[in-house]
C-alpha cells in the first residue's frame, strides 16, 4: 500500500486547494479571518472563520466537487453558511454588525451550532 504521509505531492495538492478555497472566500467575504484545511487524503477540506469561532466550522466533501468553479460555489456556500449561523450577513465585515452581535460571558460570539 503507497503512503501518502509523506508525498510532496500530496501535500502540494493540500495547499494549492486550501489556497483556493481561502482566496476565494477573501474575495468573496472581505474582512474576516478564514482558516482552510484540505486533505485530499481523507476527501474533505475544512473551514473555519477565526473572527467567529475557532472550534466550530464547514466541512467540503471533496470528493463531491466536480470542478473549480464548484469548488468555489461550495466555498462560499459555506462560509456563507458559518455566518449566518452568527447572525451576520452573507458580506464583507460590517464592523457595528459585528460589534453588536450577541456573546457569551467569555465574550466569543454565540451562534447557532445545534445543525
Amino acid at each position: 500500500m503507497l503512503d501518502l504521509s509523506d508525498d510532496p505531492t500530496q501535500e502540494a495538492a493540500d495547499l494549492a486547494t486550501s489556497k483556493q478555497i481561502a482566496e476565494r472566500l477573501n474575495a468573496s467575504f472581505p474582512g474576516y479571518l478564514w482558516a482552510v484545511h484540505c486533505q485530499w487524503k481523507q476527501g474533505i477540506a475544512t473551514i473555519r472563520n477565526l473572527s467567529v469561532s475557532a472550534k466550530y466550522g464547514y466541512v467540503l466533501h471533496l470528493l463531491k466537487v466536480w470542478s473549480a468553479s464548484e469548488l468555489d460555489r461550495q466555498a462560499v456556500a459555506a462560509g456563507g453558511e458559518i455566518l449566518e449561523r452568527y447572525r451576520l450577513s452573507r458580506q464583507a465585515i460590517d464592523y457595528d454588525q459585528y460589534d453588536a452581535a450577541p456573546t457569551n460571558h467569555a465574550g466569543l460570539l454565540i451562534g447557532d451550532t445545534a445543525r
